[in-house]
């Protein structure tokens, strides 16, 4: 696999409403996504002011979705 590459939580937050997740809340910095499943599946995202999102937090994001890295980044634009 290869690397992951350095996103924008713009662009994350733009692949999570493409695989079907909606912004539920925001308190401060973070906002909570939600799938709504009849297993419902949170995520939640911190949006910072930077340009890219580090790689572990990215990573982080994409566990919490259930989804592997390749699957995610299909809804990456």
């Amino acid at each position: 696999m290869a690397r992951l590459p350095l996103l924008s939580s713009e662009q994350v937050c733009a692949a999570l409403r493409r695989a079907g997740y909606e912004p539920t809340k925001a308190s401060g910095s973070h906002q909570t996504w939600k799938k709504w499943t009849p297993d419902p599946t949170f995520v939640t995202v911190v949006v910072l002011s930077k340009k890219e999102i580090p790689r572990g937090t990215l990573k982080g994001v994409i566990a919490l979705t259930d989804m592997d890295e390749d699957e995610f980044l299909k809804h990456v634009r």
